[in-house]
């Protein structure tokens, strides 16, 4: 009977209340006897109101007693079918929609809560939306409350439960005050370095659906044009070179430029081309950092800070000590410095060593038109073979230099002040 109800419910939507199907529905509708029945009380009284027809019997039964507990344990019954689950969600949006907002923050934590565990894709999703449609009308410390509800269900690692939740969260993380969406930014920036995949995947899902919608941030907010761009820019990797080896790594790469595309595409058509400002000096830091330490991150922000495109060129292998895998290296440099704007690591495929002028030949010819500056330490002018060879054409003699001086130096100061060395 329920599903014959829904059915009528469906029907009416597709004639005008004066079509002869239309009062066959109302007549079998109007006798058929639902009392106790909240959710079918619903669905006739959606009937009825549709149609044009009295429903004050109905109207009483929904809205002068409080109904959203029972509702609340139906949902929550495996027995209960996915359909009835869809139209007891619609009740609730309903009851707020009149005016009844007594159990608003506990109807949104229902809806994240069968957004997270519901079995039914449909009904997952129908929650979504109606949370989606009602966090408006939350205070800010609620739908922080929501927001960090559905944060959590990322961390649970089970990809087939997780991945319906970005993109609510997403969306709903977007009615969060500025310093209350940069908590939920900075929880996602250490999901993305989980070492489970799958927690990483969802975290990205997430900040996706951030940056999809962020335009529509500013005006919600008032936020200032400076403080929108700066939390816009930071920075998203999607190095689509690493982690060779991996199975499915070509369908990741795929995925991730279908997306880009995607959004590239769309910006242009809704906001206009892309202003990128690039850089014109380039500061080239090769070593084979095992491991990368903060004061190498100290010395790369100083360096950037001056006005100059960081990249950092792992080294291979190292003649003077055991370093770990290459591979290794190149990961922990890359979560180090992602947080990092105008900070990227070199390709691995382009090999560099700065004893071979031919390599340094074209890594100018990698950056042609631009400045390129060689970081190194004094240690390295001092002690390193290739600066002890007699100068050639395109020999490291040749390149503009940022020399810093390292903890334990003579004339340090335990702070790394870079050094700029033009030929």
């Amino acid at each position: 009977m329920r599903i014959a109800a829904w059915r009528a419910f469906k029907l009416i939507t597709a004639f005008k209340p004066e079509h002869p199907c239309c009062k066959a529905i109302a007549e079998r509708v109007s006798g058929t006897d639902v009392k106790g029945n909240t959710t079918m009380t619903f669905l006739k009284y959606r009937v009825l109101t549709n149609l044009g027809y009295e429903t004050e019997k109905e109207q009483e039964a929904l809205y002068e007693h409080d109904v959203v507990s029972d509702i609340f344990l139906d949902n929550l019954k495996s027995a209960t079918p996915w359909i009835i689950k869809a139209v007891n969600i619609k009740l609730l949006v309903d009851q707020i929609d009149y005016g009844k907002h007594e159990h608003i923050l506990h109807i949104a934590a229902h809806f994240s809560n069968l957004i997270k565990v519901s079995e039914n894709v449909i009904v997952r999703h129908d929650a979504g939306h109606a949370l989606l449609r009602i966090i408006g009308l939350l205070t800010p410390d609620q739908r922080n409350e929501i927001a960090v509800e559905l944060l959590k269900g990322l961390e649970v690692g089970e990809y087939e439960f997780s991945k319906y939740i970005p993109q609510y969260l997403g969306e709903a993380a977007l009615w969060l005050p500025p310093e209350q969406l940069e908590e939920i930014l900075t929880y996602l920036r250490g999901l993305m370095a989980s070492p489970n995949d799958r927690i990483v995947s969802v975290a990205l899902d997430t900040v996706g659906i951030l940056l999809e919608c962020y335009p529509c941030y500013r005006e919600r907010f008032n936020d200032s044009q400076e403080r929108w761009e700066k939390r816009r820019g930071q920075k998203i990797l999607f190095l689509l070179n690493e982690n060779k080896g991996e199975e499915l790594t070509a369908f990741y790469r795929a995925a991730a430029l279908s997306n880009i595309c995607r959004f590239i595409t769309q910006y242009r058509m809704t906001q206009g081309e892309f202003a990128i400002s690039g850089r014109n000096k380039v500061a080239f830091f090769p070593g084979t950092f095992d491991p990368f330490t903060l004061s190498h991150k100290e010395i790369v922000r100083e360096i950037r800070d001056m006005g100059y495109e960081v990249y950092l060129a792992v080294d291979e292998f190292s003649w003077s000590k055991k370093a770990q895998p290459h591979l290794i290296r190149r990961q922990i440099v890359n979560m180090s410095v992602a947080d990092e704007f105008h900070v990227s690591l070199f390709p691995d495929d382009i090999p560099v060593n700065i004893a071979n002028p031919a390599d340094l030949k074209r890594l100018k010819e990698v950056f042609a038109g631009r400045e390129v500056y060689m970081v190194v330490g004094s240690d390295v002018i001092a002690n390193a073979s290739s600066y002890k060879k007699e100068p050639c054409e395109n020999s490291i003699h040749s390149m503009n230099h940022i020399a810093f001086r390292r903890v334990g130096d003579k004339k340090s100061d335990n702070k790394y002040n870079p050094k700029i060395m033009e030929r």
